[in-house]
């Protein structure tokens, strides 16, 4: 069960803190409540647990495992991991999955080559690992979708709509708002993915850094575990 016991030497985290981390394992699937009130790691959680990384970017390389995506999966898994080289080149991701393909010489070459050896670690890592049965997953086989479709195992709370045509401003599955830009990169579609964001606390927006676009058409396949629908009464007084 994940709680805390009275013994533990090192005192327990903030009880938002803590609660936040539940709710983020529990939309990673990773985790939920059983029946007696305590949270318990699902099957895909202690497997994610096993690997030596953020649980977000453990679940995405579990799910590309079982859908044969190892590669790009661990590409973008470590783009993340390292510091963005290239903040000006606006926030497509596909981006800098293209920078890092190319020839290592050059500029951005020390990025390049820890991003290549991070990936080739996680591929170790990830092949040496017993992955649970139950977890049965396919990808797009369209590169772009299935970058799209992988960031979306990791941020589901961070999947973007834009809350008009063209719009910079979009609504995230959380919540928040987030300005995205660079529109002429990731496409004029609806729906993104948000990597990485950053804002200021007190501030109603975030922004967006890295980005993907997102196809709407996997929400009826790859990613329609991450769709629930609401029956909502309003009261019309008129």
């Amino acid at each position: 069960p994940l709680s805390w016991s009275p013994q533990q030497r090192h005192r327990p985290p903030p009880r938002a803190a803590w609660e936040q981390a539940l709710q983020l394992l529990a939309g990673l699937q990773a985790a939920s409540m059983s029946g007696d009130g305590r949270w318990r790691l699902a099957p895909l959680g202690v497997a994610m647990a096993a690997l030596p990384m953020h649980p977000r970017l453990a679940r995405m390389l579990i799910c590309a495992h079982a859908a044969g995506r190892d590669a790009l999966a661990c590409e973008l898994a470590a783009v993340l991991s390292e510091r963005d080289p290239m903040p000006g080149a606006g926030v497509d991701l596909a981006s800098r999955l293209l920078a890092l393909r190319q020839d290592a010489a050059g500029a951005h070459g020390g990025w390049r080559h820890r991003v290549r050896q991070a990936a080739r670690q996680y591929r170790r890592v990830l092949g040496q690992q017993k992955l649970p049965a139950a977890v049965q997953w396919s990808a797009p086989r369209d590169e772009e979708e299935a970058i799209g479709c992988l960031l979306a195992l990791a941020y589901p709370d961070r999947i973007a709509l834009r809350r008009q045509p063209g719009s910079d401003s979009c609504q995230l599955a959380s919540g928040r708002e987030v300005l995205v830009t660079d529109h002429g990169a990731l496409g004029s579609g609806a729906w993104l993915v948000v990597a990485d964001l950053g804002g200021r606390a007190g501030q109603a927006q975030d922004r967006a850094y890295l980005a993907a676009p997102l196809a709407p058409r996997l929400f009826e396949s790859e990613l329609a575990d991450l769709v629930t629908t609401d029956a909502v009464a309003l009261w019309d007084e008129g």
